[in-house]
């Protein structure tokens, strides 16, 4: 169960990190801000929305990880571990495009398919064999 927590810990910091300094960057050095919240503004709306992708995305991820490898109390090979790194990446890609995918559907939509977008990328990630 340690083992779970740490993947849905690690999960957070790595989709949140890159697009919030991404965010960051689009932000003050392009200085892309909207005149109705500002330049601080829209970097905490930004922030709001990625760490909610953050969430969801960690806690799919984690129960992919509990079911496919912490109940049976095995470690991660290192060619799982790098399907990881780079799945978490692809997740944080994707939620640069939260806000035009939440306009284009509903909100409760967006979370469930945020979810099971999530927990599909963990699946086949954690079960990821080398025949």
């Amino acid at each position: 169960m340690k083992e779970t927590l740490k993947v849905a810990g690690l999960v957070f910091l790595m989709v949140l990190i890159p697009i919030t300094l991404w965010n960051t960057g689009q932000l003050y050095l392009v200085e892309s801000c909207d005149p109705k919240f500002g330049c601080l503004g829209v970097f905490k709306l930004l922030t709001l929305i990625v760490s909610a992708c953050a969430i969801i995305s960690a806690l799919a991820i984690a129960v992919a990880h509990y079911v496919f490898v912490g109940r049976f109390e095995r470690a991660l090979r290192p060619r799982e571990k790098s399907w990881f790194l780079a799945g978490c990446l692809l997740i944080s890609i994707a939620s640069g495009s939260a806000i035009p995918l939440a306009e284009a559907m509903e909100a409760s939509n967006l979370v469930i398919g945020w979810a099971l977008v999530s927990f599909l990328i963990g699946t086949v990630i954690f079960t990821f064999r080398k025949k």
